[in-house]
């Protein structure tokens, strides 16, 4: 993936020859649960780690006698009863149905011998509970909360001689516990590896299998051998025990913030540095932030998050990778005699032990050689000059040593560094807004983070835009480019609304247009918080840092009216309501919108059932469902227990949802369509797998002679004569089941019936489990819902209101700046720029001296050069001239960006491209190592901006010059997701 996406014209600022994308750390995870549960591979080759270990370790199990065994062959994951829609829409688990096939072996002694000797093979399937399922977003929902799973960094752990990290396998390494605290080279990365997913799992189901495994031995005994069965020694409620412990534990599981991609991702980024069980440990105790020298580039312990996990839990730098060994990875490029190797290198901490690193800030030619002849660097994480002669790595990107929160901060070095970063996780409590913009000046991984955390739609294949509307967007694959066969249209889900989190509603929105060509990697359609596929916290807005009447507070924040005007810093609120009918002791409520003793006005936003409408626009006092309570015995009444809005809440109803536990309560047309929906997807699996048996079988017998004739089974004629030499189209025109027990001449494949029934055996397995998953989908739809216990019905009702910027909201920047909106002007009250328009936000000059944060300054300034530079962008597309576009932009962008940007493009698609800069030119410059004073005062000469951004401002209201001359720019604000009042 790149993050560099071509629809948007970009000038870099970055020194480094490549700035690298962060990990994709979604990936890790969803490679390590998958090879935990080894779904994809076949039973009987499923290699003994991750689940297969964890069965395989208690079996096979043997009583006191030694005559009785019971033995473990296999197991099968059936695919999950509920999709995760249902599962998050109804507040059940995403899991899978799973089978065990074990055996009980009976032996028996000679009376004269005494030598064993065996009897008899008692074998059975048996349900054994069910599993967790991963979504595609790296997390499982449980009860319908969708949890993040921490990766682990326990102790310390030293190994004998030639032994490694053995994970999932009998033996573990000793590990010492250091309580969260980081104590000198015990602590060392070298001698630590992460705990994954699929570590942690396999751990807990060998917990869960112990318990088991006690419960079968004590079964074992004293019962009758001939009437013994697997079913009579297992119960896989032990297992599912110990499972429901290990989701319970929330220092390992979290809720997954599902509308804010930083957080989200960031989630899957965090390090949980204790055992599972100790106690917290305090950020300030001794040793707990005292790095080694291989956390450098690997993990940040400074970027902590707020609240009580700060302390034990740290965030793997920007660029870290886990390999394949569990050990933390980090970046570098070899350097020899100052020439540096292209390929990135991905180091163990043992392998960059002693090794002499330069910074990624050093000065390099076109041809990639180091042209000074000493280089800062650093030599086990200790800073340090290094001759250039003796420099073996480089590091891969100047940001390589942050997390990704102060990673996403430019000019970050100009900041006071060890406050922004301990305030750059204030970043993961940006808002979602209803709309946002990606910031004008980037660090380069916007791109990357908004696709990585799952939130937004990214194409898998090349191909062209054939269909794109709010549900979905529909891509035709190129004909020149390689594709899964006969499978030419690609089908991307868009998620309309999804369930909310945190109290916010959020959905996707498509970003193509039908004709669109899209590459592998672009987004075809933005989720929350991100534009064009780029993370978008907040906006970009024209601010000045001055005094203006009545901010005296440091923190004082005033805005214009424009910015409530035009929703800039709106969000989107959710707030769920659950009505539930009971049954009572002297009948049921009733769920109805026949209220006679209310007026016609009053029911107006309920449907025929007695439940608001999606669409409705509701206020306070509003009923959202109609409910009749029954009272009194010897008269029984009825008496309205309506569920109606309550003071504050304004909104519009986007969508209800009802469960009913008794199957007749349930409208026949809903259950019905529920029926032919769970039918349609049985047809589509046999479909399926017929289609996979015909193909195998076609690879198979292609040019076999049938021995005998081949009949149809449906009229019984001939369909194949003997001695026919078999083709594919013949193969495919029968059923499958018709190839049982077919003779052919002697071939060179002596083992062709063989390979014919083993393909027949799967293809029944595969219509055996597709009906048998039927049966279990068509019971629980005329069974009715699952309730809580004494509930007949529950409604909830999703009200989502508009919450504009207000006095007492907080705005907050990237460099971990906040303050507090103490009043909001008209726009001609606002401080007037020489054009004579007027400014967004007015922030105190008293913020700059005071937090030593001069990084938002220089933003400020580069961010109005993007302004002005984007507006002449516009003007000369609208003129229509490309030559004079193309002309403007060799100026403004530097070769290597043009080439990235414009290359191998036609004019007129140089223009629609360069028509998104209209708001201003994306500016891309690193955290460290980024654009100088010179670079900006050069750019501000170019868009006619006063040197050093200082500018005299007329006051609004009275039209009078101001006395003293301001900063003035454009910088990114994002609303925070709390009022000053709630600090």
């Amino acid at each position: 993936m790149s993050i560099y996406p071509t629809s948007r014209l970009r000038k870099n600022f970055s020194k480094a020859l490549k700035i690298i994308p962060p990990t994709n750390f979604l990936q890790t995870t969803l490679k390590s649960y998958a090879n935990f549960l080894q779904m994809e591979t076949a039973p009987d080759a499923r290699e003994n780690f991750g689940l297969q270990a964890a069965l395989k370790s208690i079996f096979p199990l043997k009583d006191s006698t030694d005559l009785l065994e019971l033995i473990f062959f296999s197991y099968v994951l059936d695919p999950p009863i509920n999709d995760l829609t249902e599962c998050l829409t109804k507040d059940l688990t995403f899991e899978a149905p799973m089978r065990i096939a074990l055996a009980v072996k009976l032996h028996e002694r000679d009376k004269y011998t005494w030598e064993k000797r065996f009897r008899d093979l008692k074998r059975e399937e048996l349900d054994f509970e069910t599993i967790p399922l991963m979504t595609e977003r790296g997390t499982f929902v449980v009860n319908g909360v969708e949890l993040v799973c921490l990766n682990q960094l326990p102790g310390p752990i030293f190994f004998g001689p030639n032994q490694g990290p053995t994970i999932g396998a009998a033996k573990q390494p000793k590990t010492f516990k250091t309580n969260g605290q980081w104590p000198g080279a015990g602590a060392s990365l070298g001698n630590r590896w992460v705990q994954d997913v699929g570590y942690l799992f396999a751990s807990q189901y060998k917990v869960g299998l112990e318990n088991l495994k006690t419960e079968i031995i004590r079964r074992l005994s004293g019962r009758d051998p001939e009437a013994l069965w697997p079913r009579d020694l297992i119960n896989p409620k032990l297992v599912a025990k110990a499972l429901k412990e290990f989701f319970e534990d929330r220092q390992l599981f979290q809720p997954l913030i599902k509308n804010q991609p930083l957080a989200a991702i960031n989630q899957h980024r965090r390090l949980w540095v204790q055992e599972p069980g100790d106690p917290p440990v305090r950020a300030d105790s001794e040793g707990s932030t005292a790095p080694c020298g291989d956390l450098y580039g690997r993990v940040n312990l400074l970027d902590q998050p707020l609240g009580p996990d700060k302390g034990p839990i740290a965030y793997l730098a920007a660029c870290a990778q886990i390999n394949n060994s569990g050990f933390i990875a980090n970046p570098f490029r070899q350097v020899q005699n100052g020439a540096m190797a292209q390929p990135i290198n991905y180091l163990a901490p043992n392998e960059e032990t002693n090794q002499k690193v330069a910074l990624a800030t050093a000065k390099i030619n076109q041809k990639a050689h180091l042209t000074q002849q000493i280089v800062a660097g650093q030599v086990n994480g200790k800073r340090t000059d290094i001759p250039v002669k003796e420099v073996s790595l480089i590091e891969a990107t100047s940001f390589q040593t942050l997390a990704l929160n102060p990673a996403l901060t430019p000019f970050l070095n100009l900041d006071n560094y060890s406050q922004a970063i301990n305030r750059s996780e204030i970043l993961n409590q940006a808002v979602p807004l209803w709309r946002a913009e990606t910031p004008l000046i980037e660090t380069g991984l916007e791109a990357a983070v908004a696709q990585d955390s799952g939130l937004v739609a990214v194409a898998t294949h090349e191909g062209i835009v054939v269909e794109a509307n709010a549900s979905r967007v529909v891509t035709k694959t190129l004909k020149n480019v390689r594709v899964i066969k006969d499978n030419a249209f690609r089908v991307y889900e868009i998620n309309e609304g999804q369930r909310p989190n945190l109290g916010r509603c959020h959905s996707q929105r498509p970003i193509v247009k039908p004709l669109d060509k899209v590459r592998v990697g672009q987004a075809l359609a933005d989720g929350p918080m991100t534009e064009r596929g780029e993370l978008a916290l907040g906006q970009n807005v024209t601010v000045a840092y001055m005094r203006l009447g009545g901010s005296n507070k440091n923190d004082s924040i005033i805005v214009s009216e424009r910015l409530i005007k035009e929703d800039l810093f709106t969000s989107i609120h959710l707030t769920v309501f659950e009505i539930d009918a009971r049954e009572t002791k002297y009948g049921p409520e009733e769920i109805t919108n026949d209220l006679p003793h209310l007026k016609k006005a009053a029911l107006a936003h309920l449907d025929s059932s007695g439940i608001a409408r999606v669409g409705a626009e509701v206020k306070a006092g509003d009923i959202l469902v109609g409910r009749l309570t029954p009272e009194g015995q010897t008269q029984p009444t009825k008496k309205d227990t309506s569920f109606r809005v309550p003071f504050g809440v304004e909104g519009l109803v986007i969508d209800v949802q009802a469960l009913f536990r008794d199957k007749l309560s349930k409208d026949s047309f809903e259950r019905r369509l529920e029926l032919e929906k769970a039918r349609d997807e049985l047809i589509a699996q046999r479909q399926s797998a017929t289609a996979k048996c015909q193909k195998a079988l076609a690879e198979t017998l292609k040019g076999q002679t049938l021995l005998h004739s081949v009949r149809d089974p449906r009229n019984k004629s001939i369909a194949i004569a003997k001695n026919q030499v078999l083709n594919k189209r013949m193969i495919k025109a029968l059923s499958p089941s018709v190839w049982s027990g077919v003779k052919f001449k002697e071939s060179q494949n002596k083992n062709i019936s063989a390979k014919v029934n083993d393909i027949l055996t799967r293809y029944q397995e595969a219509v055996k489990n597709s009906r048998r998953l039927y049966d279990l989908k068509a019971a629980k739809i005329q069974g009715g819902d699952e309730t809580p216990s004494g509930v007949m019905t529950r409604i909830k009702v999703f009200v989502a209101t508009k919450q504009k910027l207000a006095v007492g909201d907080v705005l907050a920047n990237r460099h971990g700046d906040q303050g507090e909106v103490t009043k909001i002007l008209p726009e001609e009250d606002m401080p007037i720029l020489p054009d004579g328009s007027p400014l967004d936000v007015v922030l105190n000059a008293a913020l700059i001296p005071g937090l030593l944060n001069q990084g938002q300054i220089m933003e400020a300034q580069l961010g109005w050069v993007s302004q002005v530079i984007g507006q002449n962008i516009g003007q000369l597309v609208d003129e229509g001239d490309p030559d004079k576009l193309v002309d403007y932009l060799h100026i403004i962008l530097n070769e290597r960006d043009f080439i990235r940007c414009c290359a191998g493009l036609s004019g007129d698609a140089i223009s629609r491209m360069a028509n998104l800069s209209r708001k201003g030119l994306h500016i891309v410059t690193p955290p460290i190592g980024g654009a100088t004073n010179g670079d900006i005062a050069y750019f501000q000469k170019i868009a006619n901006i006063p040197s050093g951004g200082q500018i005299e401002l007329r006051d609004g209201r009275t039209g009078q010059r101001f006395k003293r001359h301001a900063p003035v720019g454009v910088t990114h604000l994002f609303k925070l997701d709390r009022k000053a009042v709630e600090k």
